[in-house]
């Protein structure tokens, strides 16, 4: 399972070269994803620290995410969780 970060936690990693993400209750650090995503760069900074579980659903390859995992967000941070 790994790691369980709080909301407070997660929202403090939101530069470009420290950027971490909510989805689907998993925390994902994808600060070396940032300059490589389709979308641009703003894209994903625009949400970095918070709940992108709607953008997530958006994606296909869930497999793709698997490598920036490196935990789970607490359960009463209200975020999406499922």
């Amino acid at each position: 399972m790994g790691p369980v970060y709080t909301s407070e936690e997660i929202a403090a990693h939101f530069k470009k070269n420290d950027l971490w993400l909510i989805a689907k209750g998993n925390v994902y650090d994808v600060s070396d994803f940032v300059s490589s995503h389709p979308g641009g760069e703003a894209c994903i900074l625009k949400n970095a620290g918070q709940d992108v579980s709607s953008d997530f659903s958006f994606h296909r390859d869930k497999a793709f995410w698997k490598r920036f995992k490196i935990g789970t967000v607490e359960k009463d941070c209200g975020c999406v969780v499922s």
